[in-house]
């Protein structure tokens, strides 16, 4: 084959898989912060991501964003140790997609989407006590009377780091850890996960989480799991802070990067 037909063949190839690719997501959002002191405001980011009302927790001078020599810019999220608590039991500090988000980033029933980001511990980070819960991303239903346990979830329980799912919604008695891993070596280095869901009864998960060369931190994990409770009206993601609280609790910093929603 001459070079240059054999060029062409290579390009065309390229273009095919770049296209089927991109057509994999129907919808893609993506949430990046522009730098510290400049560009928007960290807060109407967020705003202008997921609407008007986007966190859970203090409005404002909880979330910064900082200048990463690894990700580029990126966003810090803070829970101070005197933050009010919520239900006199936790602290929250998150972003989230909610009723008033626009359409495509809410997921109803039989929908299929891919979520990914990247995050990091401070490394003055302190890992909650055992059994004091520290959620680093939730998803959870909206609507009906059983949305208040999140479907999935990565937490950390003591120097461990675990991906749940529950399909319960109203309590933990079906709560199972899917994956998980003593997150201790992983303080001050970044890690990217990846979640892909099909939200239905006799619902899909995958779930990975890697450092940035590519490398297992978590155990993959791919399976059939119940993705939708009844009477919800959608299912929406959380990524921040959401912590039990207890006496001698420290403060906490975590950043976060690279937010991306895809519908399928």
């Amino acid at each position: 084959m001459r070079k240059n037909a054999f060029t062409l063949v290579v390009l065309t190839m390229l273009i095919g898989l770049m296209s089927s690719v991109v057509s994999a997501a129907a919808y893609t959002l993506t949430v990046d912060a522009d730098g510290p002191n400049q560009g928007k405001d960290t807060y109407q980011i967020f705003k202008d991501a997921f609407g008007k009302d986007p966190v859970d927790g203090a409005d404002q001078d909880r979330i910064f964003e900082v200048s990463s020599p690894i990700v580029g810019n990126a966003f810090e999220f803070v829970v101070k140790s005197d933050d009010p608590l919520e239900n006199n039991a936790s602290q929250r500090n998150e972003v989230k997609v909610y009723n008033a988000s626009r359409a495509e980033l809410k997921a109803p029933q039989n929908s299929n989407y891919t979520y990914k980001w990247k995050f990091k511990l401070d490394k003055q980070f302190q890992f909650p006590e055992n059994g004091k819960f520290f959620a680093l991303f939730q998803y959870k239903a909206i609507g009906g009377e059983n949305d208040d346990i999140p479907l999935l979830t990565f937490s950390l329980d003591g120097k461990f780091l675990k991906f749940y799912h529950n399909p319960k919604g109203s309590d933990n008695t079906q709560r199972k850890v899917l994956s998980q891993i003593d997150f201790t070596p992983y303080k001050d280095v970044w890690v990217e996960a990846t979640v892909s869901v099909i939200n239905s009864d006799n619902g899909q998960v995958a779930m990975t989480l890697t450092t940035l060369d590519g490398a297992n931190v978590l155990p993959p994990y791919s399976g059939n799991q119940d993705m939708w409770i009844d009477g919800t009206s959608i299912i929406r993601p959380k990524w921040g802070i959401y912590r039990r609280h207890y006496v001698g609790i420290p403060e906490a910093k975590v950043q976060f990067a690279n937010f991306q929603i895809m519908k399928h």
